[in-house]
Formats: structure tokens, C-alpha cells, sequence
């Protein structure tokens, strides 16, 4: 029997490994590690356990390893913190889990630093692991296209081991057709069976959530992100508030999950939904919504995973970040190319200047 291993780290990536255990092998020995990057994990931990969807379900303590220290930013401090994780890989394992079983394969969405001390640990334990990967939001459709540095490479080659890119087998997603593949990257991109329209999904999604759909707004939702940056997020902040004056309708802002609370005058915070947006698109007839943000892949996500047009927009222009360095052109391409695929054109839009936005808005009769 084929014997899995789920790694969890976020609600959506639950939901998607849901899926895939209800539709794809659903009948393997399947283990889940959640981690205890999403606090909502504390509340649905034990439900999860009773669907029984698991043989084995672990919560796992990684927010402490997994955190991008600013140390780590300095290039050759960086190698030399990875090279002592490399070579003590079934140590650091073994600090959050001592787990004996032998896995066919290793299901993730992202490769953190624990879930790759996790994969290294298993690989040495059986060489012919399968890497597979499953959809997690844009960085999924654009990261075959990463390129691995030399140094890491060659300190990977030296202690027997590929990079995560060479060693998937498989990349699970929505919407196939969007994936920026590498041509020198062997790895299939296979598409994820839809969520829309799966009542038994739809029980243990309920069970595990407690979510009742009517729940969620009609009005315009925009979807706050977590800046690290000050300016951007100061900026942000400006933007809300001057919405919140000019729109008739009260403005609702979907807080991410990471944010840390805020009071905005005039609007309503939402901030309790425990269940993915991406949920509700599947279920709720998004279309009617406006959906405002800098550039959140909340705003995105109908349309890849669901084929749905809501009316969208972003406003990464209006503070100038497509002309800084810290974003990733890979990402602006990516929207672009979701933009060019609306079928109606106007209800994608990306205004460069306050005064354009406001046009905006007043042509679509929200001001």
C-alpha cells in the first residue's frame, strides 16, 4: 500500500489536501503534519483528527524555524546556517517529530526549511520517494521558473541530494494552462480536481470549519496584506481610508491572517473567517462582488481555480511598486497574464494614479 505524507501549513493547503485524498489515491495510508504556522490550527486540530481522513494526524511546533530572521538575509551567513541544516537534517527532523514511518511519497505546498529537513530525512530513508507539489496560490503557477543558486546546488551534489526542483515529480493546480514551466524542467503539471460542487468535500469541510456561507458580504472587499515594509504598508492604510470616504457602500476589509489588528473608520473588518476565501468563491457567486487590493491573490484566485470575473481591482501602481526592486517580476507578469485571459477586459483593472482610480469607480457607479 502506498503510504503518504501530507505537509500543512496554511487553511487553503487543508482544503487542497483534502481534495486530493478524496479523488486522488484516495484509497493510500496517509499521514498529515500540520503546522503551527496558522493559529486557526489550534481550534481545528482535533476535528481533523475525527474525519478520520488520517491514519496519523501531528501538530507540529515550526513557526520558530520556519521564521525568516533578518540574519538570513546576509547571502554567506545564509549558506552557512543551510549547510548545518543540510548535514544535520535527520537531527532537526527528529526535533519535531520522531517518526519511523518509510514514505512513497511527500505531498507539499511550499518548501520551507523544516519541510525540507523533513523531506531530506525521508529520502535517505527510502531513495525512490516521490515529490509531488499542489497548489498554494500564485507562487505555485510561476515557481518552476525559480532557479536555484550555484552555491546551494553544489552543497546539495556534495552531501547526495537534488534541489526540490529536481526532485518534483508532479505539480498539482487549478488552472494547468497558467503554469510558467521551465523547458528544462521534467516535472508534470496536472490539474487539481475542482472543489466546486463536491458534496462529500463539502461535509468535511464543514465539520473541520464550522463556516456558514451566508455569512459573507455582497459589497466592495478589499484585501489587506501584510507589508513588511512600513511605507508600503502606511500607504496601504492611506489608500483604505480614502476608499472608505468615497465609496456609498461601507467598505468591507478582509484582514490577512497575519495582520495585526487595526481600526478603520467607516468600514467593517473582517477578520474571524477561518474558512479560505477560495472556499467561498466555489460556493458564492463572487461575480457580483468588487474585490480591491495592492495586489492580493485573493483577487486572483476566482479566476484561476474557478473561471470566474469579478470585478477587480489593483493597486500596486498607484504605490509605485511595480517600479521597486522588491517585488518579484515574476508576479506582475503572472497578473498581467490573468488581466489579458478576462474575457471582459473592464473588469480587470489596474489604475496607475489616485485620479484614474477615482474615475474608476465613479464609471462603475460605486461613488
Amino acid at each position: 500500500m502506498v503510504t503518504k505524507l501530507f505537509i500543512c501549513s496554511t487553511p487553503l493547503q487543508l482544503i487542497n489536501i483534502i481534495n486530493l485524498r478524496l479523488t486522488v489515491g484516495d484509497d493510500s495510508k496517509a499521514t498529515l503534519y500540520l503546522y503551527n504556522q496558522s493559529k486557526v490550527f489550534d481550534e481545528l486540530f482535533q476535528r481533523i483528527i475525527t474525519t478520520k481522513l488520517f491514519t496519523n494526524v501531528y501538530y507540529l511546533d515550526t513557526i520558530k524555524f520556519n521564521h525568516r530572521h533578518w540574519i538570513r538575509k546576509i547571502k554567506y551567513i545564509r549558506y552557512i546556517i543551510d549547510t548545518i541544516n543540510y548535514i544535520n537534517h535527520k537531527k532537526i527532523s527528529k526535533k519535531f517529530i520522531d517518526d519511523p514511518e518509510k514514505y512513497n511519497e511527500f505531498w507539499v505546498s511550499t518548501m520551507d526549511r523544516s519541510s525540507w529537513m523533513f523531506f531530506m530525512t525521508y529520502k535517505k530513508r527510502n531513495p525512490l520517494i516521490e515529490l509531488n507539489f499542489f497548489e498554494d496560490g500564485l507562487g505555485s503557477y510561476t515557481m518552476l521558473l525559480t532557479e536555484q543558486s550555484k552555491v546551494s546546488q553544489y552543497l546539495l551534489t556534495f552531501l547526495g541530494f537534488k534541489s526540490y526542483l529536481e526532485e518534483m515529480k508532479s505539480l498539482y493546480v487549478y488552472n494547468p494552462k497558467l503554469c510558467e514551466q521551465s523547458s528544462k524542467n521534467g516535472t508534470s503539471v496536472l490539474s487539481m480536481p475542482s472543489i466546486q460542487g463536491n458534496q462529500k468535500l463539502d461535509q468535511f469541510i464543514y465539520d473541520i470549519f464550522k463556516f456558514d456561507l451566508k455569512k459573507f458580504p455582497k459589497n466592495v472587499i478589499f484585501f489587506e496584506q501584510p507589508f513588511p515594509q512600513k511605507d508600503n504598508w502606511s500607504n496601504q492604510r492611506d489608500l483604505i481610508l480614502w476608499l472608505s470616504k468615497k465609496l456609498k457602500e461601507p467598505l468591507f476589509i478582509k484582514m490577512h491572517p497575519r495582520s495585526k489588528s487595526y481600526k478603520y473608520s467607516n468600514c467593517q473588518v473582517i477578520s474571524s473567517i477561518s474558512v479560505p476565501m477560495e472556499y467561498i468563491y466555489a460556493n458564492f457567486n463572487i461575480e457580483n462582488n468588487t474585490l480591491i487590493s495592492v495586489f492580493s491573490t485573493a483577487c486572483l484566485s476566482p479566476f484561476y481555480m474557478f473561471n470566474k470575473e469579478p470585478q477587480v481591482i489593483l493597486l500596486y501602481k498607484c504605490l509605485g511598486l511595480d517600479k521597486k526592486n522588491d517585488y518579484d517580476p515574476k508576479f506582475i507578469k503572472f497578473i498581467t497574464k490573468i488581466k489579458n485571459s478576462y474575457k471582459q477586459k473592464d473588469r480587470f483593472l489596474i489604475p496607475a494614479t489616485l485620479e484614474e482610480l477615482e474615475n474608476i469607480l465613479l464609471k462603475k457607479g460605486l461613488i
